[in-house]
């Protein structure tokens, strides 16, 4: 059945007639009440039922006061009745007709009482909600656990099992609810994403991170999404993608297009720019890069092959420069360079690199 655009509600009516025509009415005469919605009657009646006047609740004799000198009124009657299952709402007009019926103050009289309109206050299952006052299609809250529903929406939970609200979605109910995507998956929630071929609404929801068409989607090196097992977005990882360009992240050489990953990204050594935290063209910075030569850019002496850096430049090793670098075995000492041999204690190679010509166990003697 359709449901009422209001609740159906008895609703007491008056009508006011001439008393003497009124008595030819005898037992058994139908009487038919119409209430409309406009002052004139005009419209399709709204409500409309045949009663027998011995059936009317109340026939009242009303006495009329005649101002002086007016034309003296007929004597009146007026009906009362209870309209049983009314639904129209607002001012609404009566009519009466049959035998014996000739009424004062117009055919179409005004009736004080009416039909409040549906609401969701008005203590009763209607205007399509679910429950009282809650549910269906309708403004009315949503429905709290234990209340009927035909659908999860109809749920403050967005639960709606055998006709009942839960108290809250599970990931194990077996159903699609609370804000679930897909069977006991997906959604802001704590369940399990969903699993290729499921429904989603967004990447979050699926294994693969990839939703296409409300559907997850299974990984691939083209979908544009961090997936099974790649290191950045389509490339790297054990699998077949294509190996990562420098700058993409990465957990070993092996998923780098140059073979170099350093820091957790991919650096290339040999691309002829400046990149990746080098301090100069494919060298220094803090990566796998060689060391810059001698006059090429630095920021720390590591920069630099001389492992020397003045005023952001790679100087040239000198034998007074206070560093182990050009071939010494020692600072500033032996090997196969022009500077002193190094005296005993230091560090040395061969006994040439010795003052003493002497070199035992790595230290000159």
């Amino acid at each position: 059945a359709l449901p009422s655009l209001a609740r159906a509600a008895d609703l007491p009516v008056r009508y006011t007639v001439q008393e003497k025509p009124l008595k030819t009415a005898i037992a058994g005469t139908s009487l038919t009440f119409e209430l409309f919605r406009d002052s004139a009657c005009a419209t399709p009646a709204v409500h409309s039922a045949s009663v027998l006047i011995e059936n009317v609740t109340l026939i009242t004799k009303l006495k009329q006061l005649t101002p002086k000198g007016d034309t003296k009124l007929p004597s009146t009657d007026e009906l009362a009745l209870t309209l049983t299952g009314v639904t129209a709402a607002g001012n609404l007009y009566l009519k009466v007709t049959g035998t014996g019926i000739v009424p004062i103050g117009g055919a179409c009289q005004a009736q004080a009482a009416q039909v409040i309109a549906a609401n969701c206050v008005d203590g009763i299952q209607n205007q399509g909600e679910t429950d009282v006052d809650c549910g269906g299609a309708t403004t009315c809250l949503r429905c709290a656990a234990g209340k009927s529903c035909t659908a999860n929406g109809d749920c403050q939970s967005n639960a709606c099992q055998a006709g009942v609200c839960l108290a809250q979605a599970t990931c194990t109910d077996g159903f699609t609810d609370g804000t679930e995507t897909d069977v006991d998956c997906g959604g802001m929630n704590m369940c399990p994403r969903c699993a290729d071929g499921k429904t989603c609404t967004n990447g979050g929801d699926c294994q693969s991170s990839s939703c296409a068409g409300s559907v997850c989607q299974p990984p691939s090196c083209t979908d544009g999404v961090r997936n099974d097992g790649e290191t950045d977005v389509d490339c790297g990882g054990t699998n077949a993608c294509p190996r990562c360009a420098s700058g993409g992240q990465c957990s070993g050489g092996s998923d780098c297009q140059s073979g170099i990953c350093s820091g957790g990204v991919c650096v290339s050594c040999t691309d002829g720019i400046q990149n990746d935290g080098e301090t100069d063209v494919d060298c220094g910075g803090s990566n796998a890069c060689p060391r810059c030569a001698d006059g090429l850019n630095c920021v720390v002496a590591s920069d630099c092959q001389s492992s020397r850096c003045v005023m952001a430049r790679c100087q040239t090793p000198t034998c007074t420069d206070m560093v182990k670098n050009g071939g010494e075995s020692d600072v500033d000492c032996g090997g196969a360079t022009v500077c002193p041999r190094c005296t005993a204690g230091r560090t040395c190679l061969a006994n040439s690199d010795c003052t003493s010509s002497v070199c035992s166990l790595g230290l000159c003697q």
